[in-house]
């Protein structure tokens, strides 16, 4: 069930990042996840499942970092709250 979740972000954030990098195309959430499902099965299938976990462990990284960018990016302005603050006369 965690894996299930680990992809779903993954497969987001992933859409996210190329929609941004190639000026707005969309990508299919659906071709990003069978992407990423029949390259996880091939690792674990032909390696060992330490790199199986390793890999996970980047996706977790990878997301970790995501959330932190988010954070900082979606941090509104003091002084612009400040600005739109209306004084209304009784």
């Amino acid at each position: 069930m965690a894996l299930m979740g680990i992809m779903g972000i993954i497969t987001d954030l992933l859409q996210e990042g190329l929609r941004m990098l190639t000026n707005g195309r969309n990508v299919s959430t659906l071709m990003i996840t069978i992407f990423l499902e029949v390259g996880l099965f091939a690792l674990l299938w032909h390696g060992r499942y330490q790199t199986f976990e390793r890999v996970l462990i980047g996706f977790v990284i990878f997301m970790g970092i995501s959330f932190v960018m988010v954070f900082f990016m979606a941090i509104p302005s003091p002084f612009r709250e400040v600005r739109e603050v209306r004084f209304v006369d009784e």
